[in-house]
């Protein structure tokens, strides 16, 4: 500080202050133009120094969306994170991470517009450490299309899709959903749109008995909330596939006809309609059909109708119909 102050003293007469003033300002306007370009471009070239001294790091961010309604939601698909990158000097990029930012998407002003499409730019925070002149960020998508939409409800059927056949010879008799249907919740305009929801898929190979199922809701959609039990029940009736033959029965056996009367019927053949299996069914002739009746109470010669008669069939086939179901029998003295 003394050095500086013998060469002022020596430079300047401070006697004179107005002498003084004068060399100053003559010194600093001297030239001016060529100081305050010199000036400029000194500035410019630290800038570019030190912007080509930037380092720059990319990181993926989750959109953290906030000032949603509860009787609003979101019915078009937004990313779930977006990608940014960050430029600083390299001692500061060293310092940062991904949790030193926070990218919001702010629908609070959308409160009062209600449904509708909107262009909202995201928003976000720096780490205190980058607020300098250098520090920057880029975030792609910066601005992104929201529909907004009101919540809607509804009860739907639940759909159980399946794989695999059943075992050769079945089939599926019957089959119980509990619940059948289930009620669901999201934008009005997919609920609006869906007529039932899956169930997880359901393994049907080979099966000859019955069975029942556990199984889970299969939700695809991000948009559609289920509002009800998670867990499914479904109960399958399994059964041996069945065939309905008819058969024309001529021959039927009379039982405890008194020896002194003949007997005749008039309207024959009984068409008699069965069930079976198709391995039984197809393995069946008329000659396996059985049909007797018991007169034991024709005691004198005259018409008798009968309405109990008795047919018998092979096991595991069931008799569906008969025609004529009375059958009318003539009892005469024999000659």
């Amino acid at each position: 500080m003394r050095t500086i102050w013998r060469i002022l003293k020596m430079k300047f007469d401070f006697k004179d202050k107005k002498k003084f003033y004068d060399n100053i300002r003559n010194r600093i306007l001297t030239d001016i133009n060529i100081k305050i370009t010199c000036f400029i471009l000194a500035v410019i070239m630290y800038v570019l120094v030190s912007f080509s001294q930037l380092s720059e790091k990319s990181f993926t961010k989750k959109i953290n969306i906030k000032g949603m309604k509860g009787d609003f939601v979101i019915s078009n698909n937004l990313p779930d994170s977006v990608r940014f990158v960050i430029k600083d000097k390299k001692r500061i990029i060293e310092r940062v991470s991904e949790d030193d930012f926070n990218i919001v998407l702010d629908l609070s002003e959308y409160e009062s517009k209600g449904k509708g499409t909107y262009l909202v730019k995201l928003q976000w925070t720096y780490p205190k450490i980058m607020k300098s002149f250098f520090s920057g960020i880029e975030v792609s998508p910066e601005i992104l299309s929201v529909t907004i939409e009101s919540i809607k409800q509804k009860n739907i059927p639940i759909s159980v899709p399946t794989f695999g056949n059943v075992k050769s010879g079945y089939m599926i008799k019957e089959r119980k959903v509990n619940p059948s249907e289930v009620r669901v919740q999201g934008p009005e305009s997919v609920i609006e749109s869906i007529t039932s929801i899956d169930t997880e898929k359901i393994d049907i190979s080979e099966a000859s008995e019955s069975f029942e199922r556990i199984v889970k809701l299969n939700n695809n959609s991000n948009k559609i909330k289920v509002v009800g039990p998670a867990d499914i029940s479904v109960f399958y009736a399994i059964a041996r596939k069945t065939e309905t033959k008819t058969f024309k029965v001529k021959k039927v056996t009379v039982n405890n006809l008194n020896q002194k009367f003949d007997y005749s019927i008039e309207n024959l053949p009984l068409n008699i309609t069965l069930s079976g299996s198709e391995t039984i069914m197809s393995a069946i002739t008329e000659n396996n059909i059985y049909v007797s009746i018991d007169v034991s109470n024709a005691n004198i010669p005259g018409e008798y109708n009968y309405r109990d008669f008795n047919i018998e069939v092979p096991a595991d086939v069931n008799v569906v119909t008969v025609v004529p179901r009375t059958l009318i029998i003539t009892i005469e003295d024999k000659n």
